[in-house]
């Protein structure tokens, strides 16, 4: 009896190392910027510039980067070439959090209207 205990422990399949799911990371693109409870339109370029239209048709313009590393998303933005506003926000496991103006912030892919539903 001991015998068939001991074969049959051996012989049990050996659970594999579950791959955990990354985080989401931040590449460039097209985005629904959540800042608050708005949601606007913004468009984070390869070359580093950034651009986002607001609800208001206001257009706020300027660079943005991010460290995988600490997930670390940084824009500096202007909408008038004169005075600029730069922020951050370090995400958890999604693309949001709360950014260093104390506003909750997330992004998600862009969907054009009909299929963003």
């Amino acid at each position: 009896m001991n015998l068939l205990v001991l074969m049959l422990a051996l012989s049990a399949p050996v659970p594999s190392e579950v791959a955990k799911p990354k985080p989401a990371t931040l590449a460039a693109g097209i985005y629904t910027l959540k800042w608050g409870t708005v949601d606007y339109t913004a468009v984070f370029e390869p070359n580093g510039t950034f651009g986002e239209r607001c609800t208001d048709g206001c257009d706020w313009v300027g660079y943005w980067s991010y460290d995988d590393e600490t997930r670390t998303l940084t824009v500096a933005e202007t909408y008038n070439g004169i005075y600029w506003c730069r922020w951050g926000v370090q995400f958890g496991k999604e693309l949001s959090g709360v950014n260093s103006m104390g506003v909750a912030f997330a992004l998600r892919p862009f969907l054009p209207p009909r299929w963003n539903r």
